[in-house]
């Protein structure tokens, strides 16, 4: 029986090129779970050992793309060592971040022009100033857009393939303003916004067709820990009472978390190469946002609010797909269906506060279903030359439904009006066609790219490889 199991996993290692990467994927619009491919470490690091010595560099990340900079600003890599026997390891640098975190304290989307006016300060549109000469706007606390900083994955020598990976995202800065006069006089004073932002991510993989030959199933998950730690601080010197008037704004995110499990099993059905998938996955991230404000001559704060906002995602992903070898072509078939329920919240704790935008307490409730059911098709084929071409068509009816709940009080927390809006999309459909190119250039080197497929000419930084391609990979194959 076990002798079984490594036969069917052996047919379906030899079903792909020698290196295969994200650009393969794009190009046959694919998901990487739908093949055995070099991308499944992203969501199954222990499929790390079984690349053996690996280079990647990509050299963007654009898709179908127009714009002209998809060569130029996306790109990253890395290097990986794979071995059942001895083990695993790999590091990757600057991989495109695809989380949640930078959504932290926004406010939720408009429905049916219901919108989320829970203390829309939230949204840090307008500038504070208690008169600074000379002030600046850089009142902006919100998540900065974060960026993976690496990917560093470990492969365990043990019976079973066993891997882990940590990633840390990180984003963030400072900016400060000051204006001082000789002696100190009216409005003298200084700004300072700090913005940073972390995410720490352990990610691990198990396969357990040593255990169960017949059923050599993947097993993966991962859990992630945001950190926001964003402040605003305003002191403007007042002559007249002799002291400073203060602002001071921060936002964290207590609680947040992210967690991620599911599961991949590869096997053989009527003689075919067959996967099926599935995985759950929940971004929870909370936020707090707390001002206070001091403008007169007493020490009684003039302002006190604290803002509760929560974005909940959930996302349920599962699907099958068939690897069909033709000659020497691929053809790959799946099926997968997509649920995913977003809910955002807000509400504030303090009422009538001069300088704010509302002077009630408010609350605001968002909720958006999505459910797609993508059907893919795709097929790679060695062309000449040493070319192996690639094309995909992918079909996705989906259903959508957004609703809001919004609900305002008076200063003394009694409800004055609620208004709730729903707004469904009974279905609607899109059809995407990859098209993707491989050029094996030694039994080591290989590119990949996916095929521009809007307009003929690219700007002069992106040269003539951004004239056909919005996605490339350099690969690099060693022992």
């Amino acid at each position: 029986m076990k002798k079984v199991g490594l036969v069917v996993l052996a047919m379906l290692f030899v079903t792909t090129l020698a290196c295969a990467n994200s650009s393969r994927i794009a190009g046959m619009g694919l998901q990487s779970w739908m093949l055995t491919d070099d991308t499944n470490i992203w969501f199954d690091p222990a499929a790390l050992k079984d690349l053996g010595g690996r280079a990647w560099w990509e050299m963007g990340s654009g898709g179908a793309g127009f714009t002209g900079f998809e060569l130029t600003n996306k790109q990253w890599g890395g290097i990986a060592f794979g071995s059942r026997l001895f083990g695993a390891a790999g590091v990757f640098f600057g991989r495109p971040y695809t989380g949640i975190t930078p959504l932290a304290g926004t406010a939720a989307p408009t429905v049916l022009g219901v919108a989320d006016d829970a203390l829309s300060a939230a949204t840090f549109g307008a500038n504070p100033s208690l008169g600074l000469t000379g002030w600046r706007p850089i009142y902006s606390i919100g998540a900065n857009s974060l960026q993976n900083v690496c990917d560093i994955f470990l492969g365990l020598p043990l019976f079973l393939p066993v891997a882990v990976r940590y990633t840390l995202a990180a984003g963030g800065g400072m900016n400060s303003h000051e204006f001082w006069t000789t002696p100190k006089a009216n409005n003298d004073g200084l700004q300072r916004c700090e913005t940073y932002a972390y995410e720490h991510t352990i990610a691990a993989g198990v396969h357990l067709g040593q255990l169960i030959p017949i059923l050599p199933i993947e097993v993966f998950g991962s859990f992630g820990i945001p950190i926001v730690n964003s402040t605003y601080m305003e002191s403007v010197w007042n002559a007249g009472n002799s002291k400073f008037y203060t602002e001071s704004t921060s936002m964290t995110v207590p609680g947040a978390y992210n967690i991620s499990v599911g599961a991949r099993l590869p096997f053989e059905m009527i003689g075919l190469p067959v996967f099926i998938f599935g995985q759950y996955t929940i971004n929870n991230l909370p936020a707090v946002i707390a001002s206070q404000r001091d403008n007169n001559a007493d020490d009684t704060p003039d302002m006190n609010v604290m803002i509760n906002r929560l974005t909940n995602k959930q996302a349920i992903e599962g699907g099958f797909s068939v690897n069909l070898k033709i000659g020497q072509g691929l053809l790959v078939g799946g099926v997968a269906g997509n649920w995913v329920l977003t809910n955002i919240s807000a509400t504030d704790s303090d009422p009538n506060v001069a300088g704010w935008s509302l002077g009630v307490y408010d609350s605001f409730t968002y909720i958006s279903t999505v459910i797609s059911l993508p059907i893919y098709i795709a097929y790679e084929h060695p062309l000449f030359w040493g070319f192996v071409g690639r094309a995909g068509l992918t079909y996705t009816p989906t259903w959508t439904q957004s609703e809001a709940y919004d609900c305002d009080y008076n200063a003394n927390k009694v409800l004055t009006t609620e208004r709730r809006v729903i707004t469904p999309t009974l279905a609607g459909t899109t059809i995407a066609v990859s098209l993707g190119l491989n050029k094996q250039l030694s039994d080591a080197l290989s590119f990949d790219m996916v095929v521009r497929q809007t307009g003929s000419t690219a700007p002069a930084y992106e040269g003539i490889l951004g004239m056909f391609a919005t996605q490339m990979t350099v690969n690099w194959l060693f022992k």
